[in-house]
């Protein structure tokens, strides 16, 4: 029951956008059903900490869903789908070299390697990278580009021989990963991360502070 918290606070350490999460001790007309996992929602309080601009579209990938124009829209309006549209078709794009160059105009990419950096330290293998599940995108106004948000951290931390730099297989991640020059960005991005979020923190501490917690 610590996965989603634990692993939500890293990824905020690391600039990765991911719901705050918590526990509830419920009852119900008298009844006691136990401990919760109580979990932020996603809506413009949410993004407000990661975006200077809240107003844009918030989709909702689904289960085994990887980008196309019909994703489910949480936030923005559902007539706008211009550039949903386009970060389709530029993942679609048949040259390898021409669907870089048209995503570099769509996504935030160093932003999207942090986040597979992020995964790949979490074994996230049922997020976006690896399984096209479990994950949100955002179209920012003020960037004019899509970023990536973590969820479903249920399953983290499952398999202790996942290697950092394993190929992931989803759209976005195979149109990247092709590339060395990607590879070496993404390299950089894992460097970055670890500076960042992972060296200044004793993460099997804090692990034993929020089970002593929810205990």
């Amino acid at each position: 029951m610590i996965h989603e918290q634990l692993a939500g606070e890293i990824a905020r350490a690391a600039g990765v956008p991911a719901s705050r999460c918590t526990h509830a001790y419920v009852s119900m007309n008298g009844k006691v059903l136990g401990v919760y996992v109580v979990k932020e929602g996603f809506d413009a309080e949410f993004l407000r900490p990661f975006f200077a601009d809240t107003r844009g579209h918030l989709y909702d990938g689904g289960l085994h869903t990887d980008i196309h124009p019909g994703l489910e829209l949480d936030k923005g309006d559902p007539k706008d789908k211009a550039r949903i549209t386009e970060f389709s078709q530029a993942l679609r794009e048949g040259d390898p070299a021409k669907r870089r160059s048209r995503l570099e105009g769509v996504l935030d990419v160093d932003a999207y390697l942090r986040h597979l950096a992020i995964e790949n330290i979490l074994v996230h293998g049922d997020g976006y990278s690896y399984r096209a599940n479990n994950y949100r995108v955002y179209e920012d106004p003020a960037a004019g580009k899509f970023t990536f948000i973590l969820h479903g951290m249920d399953q983290t931390w499952g398999d202790p021989r996942w290697y950092v730099f394993r190929q992931p297989n989803a759209m976005v991640s195979n149109a990247l990963w092709s590339d060395k020059a990607m590879r070496e960005r993404f390299r950089a991005q894992c460097f970055l991360v670890w500076e960042r979020a992972i060296r200044p923190v004793d993460w099997p501490r804090r692990a034993e502070q929020v089970a002593a917690d929810l205990k």
